[in-house]
């Protein structure tokens, strides 16, 4: 059986060369997410107790991350269980888990994720800041880390770390744009709500210029992401109310 005490020596990040071995984790400071390599030898990713991710009945020993970029798990024998195939993207490299409940591979430094566990959004509300609520106004911006929560906190419109956008609902993803490197997303003056990289390159956008002031964007109870033009006349929505 695996053991309940888990050794989380590298804390979140294990670093490039980093081994992880049997009864050892890597954990978020919350402490909700966990990536273990567990005393039976499986690899198990959980969020606030719940299985995310995992890769079972192949017997690894340890997990390392490599200088060559791959993340490997290891069988007792030296033979390979599971791996990334991550090789050649540029040191640093390092494996994280994330508030966010998701397992990420980076290179360059932190730069570049390269693989991921696709579990991102799993843990509801951690990791995030609200300053919003659930209205983004006109000119407000949303940056990495940071999500608009509707009132019955049951949905989520979130800016990843990964710059990927996210709309959360009861744990799952409604609705999403990745691949993007979104670093932020703003409800311009024009009516356009638009995802933009960190060096100002335009990723996304609504196409709802041309509309009557204030413009807003909410985060609403029943699963729908809805640009608002004046008068609360709706212009745009991500078509996912199916919260009930």
């Amino acid at each position: 059986m695996p053991c309940c005490c888990y050794i989380h020596t590298y804390g979140s990040t294990l670093p490039e060369n980093g081994i992880l071995c049997r009864g050892f984790s890597l954990i978020t400071d919350s402490g909700r997410v966990e990536f273990r390599v567990t005393t039976d030898g499986n690899l198990e990713l959980l969020g606030d107790g719940k299985k995310l991710w995992s890769v079972e009945g192949q017997n690894a020993s340890y997990v390392k991350m490599q200088t060559d970029g791959n993340c490997v798990g290891y069988r007792p024998d030296g033979t390979v269980m599971w791996q990334s195939n991550t090789v050649g993207n540029g040191h640093l490299y390092s494996l994280v888990v994330q508030e966010d409940g998701n397992l990420v591979v980076y290179a360059k430094g932190g730069t570049e994720a390269v693989w991921d566990s696709n579990t991102q959004g799993r843990v509801q509300g951690a990791g995030f800041t609200y300053p919003w609520g659930d209205t983004l106004p006109e000119n407000g911006l949303l940056g990495r880390g940071y999500a608009l929560i509707s009132k019955n906190e049951r949905v989520e419109f979130r800016v990843l770390d990964n710059g990927n956008l996210e709309l959360i609902g009861d744990g799952k993803t409604l609705w999403s744009i990745e691949g993007k490197k979104a670093g932020f997303v703003v409800v311009q003056s024009d009516g356009n709500l638009c995802g933009y990289t960190c060096e100002g390159a335009n990723v996304w956008a609504t196409m709802t210029n041309g509309n009557a002031h204030p413009y807003q964007l909410i985060c609403q109870g029943d699963g729908n992401l809805v640009v608002y033009a004046a008068g609360g006349r709706p212009v745009w929505n991500s078509n996912t109310a199916v919260i009930h």
